[in-house]
């Protein structure tokens, strides 16, 4: 997290998944928690300014499993909902690194994901084929992010709908909020009521994340947990 930047940066081209996730530390305690958000409305902008074209996204309702409290470890099992975007979809390129030859299925892996925390993300997600214990809810390979190029995302989860929207910046460095989106993707699960949330890649480095802001609900009502501008 480059702070005078306010931008959150991946640097390096990992041959697995890597990202941030919102915990906090109980001052009272001392323990690290996993806030529990039934309702998250996760704004974003990303882009990777690498020439690879592998995966970015992020993540809702997420839990790690085998939170330590005292050091904040966990033990890469995972549950929760990922949006995941590959531009291999834009390239037509195959890819190397964890997606194989496929490049995460040229694309076709790309949309919201979910993961039963039943293996480690290399035995569950590999590939992101839908074979293992991480599954596609829906998907297109009509979305990708783009090179260079910063892009608003929203990424809800109100009751069972999980919703992703997009808009693109105009020339002035501007979008409207109350028009100009684009629905990506749009599903019902009721898996996971409640988690945390964050940012991830999958193999892309310099994956750029800023402008985040999310608004969350749990049984003390809304609030804002994180806010940059």
């Amino acid at each position: 997290y480059t702070r005078g930047d306010y931008v959150i940066v991946e640097t390096v081209n990992t041959t697995e998944w890597t990202g941030y996730y919102y915990q906090y530390k109980d001052p009272e305690t001392g323990k690290y928690v996993i806030p529990q958000y039934k309702y998250t409305e996760l704004d974003f902008d990303m882009t990777s300014t690498d020439t690879d074209d592998d995966v970015l996204g992020a993540m809702i309702r997420f839990n790690p499993q085998g939170l330590n409290t005292t050091t904040g470890a966990n033990n890469s099992k995972f549950t929760g909902y990922f949006l995941l975007l590959d531009n291999h979809a834009n390239t037509g390129t195959t890819g190397s690194g964890t997606g194989g030859s496929s490049g995460y299925n040229n694309g076709n892996s790309n949309g919201i994901w979910t993961s039963n925390g039943v293996s480690t993300f290399s035995t569950a997600c590999t590939n992101w084929s839908g074979s293992g214990s991480c599954k596609k809810l829906v998907g297109s390979r009509n979305y990708w992010w783009t090179r260079k190029k910063w892009q608003h995302y929203k990424f809800i989860a109100d009751g069972s709908n999980l919703k992703v929207y997009r808009w693109t910046y105009n020339t002035n460095g501007t979008y409207t909020i109350g028009s100009g989106s684009t629905l990506l993707y749009s599903t019902s699960n009721t898996a996971y009521a409640t988690g945390t949330y964050g940012f991830w890649t999958e193999s892309q480095a310099y994956a750029q994340f800023k402008n985040f802001k999310a608004i969350t609900r749990d049984i003390d009502g809304f609030k804002i947990t994180e806010y940059d501008e």
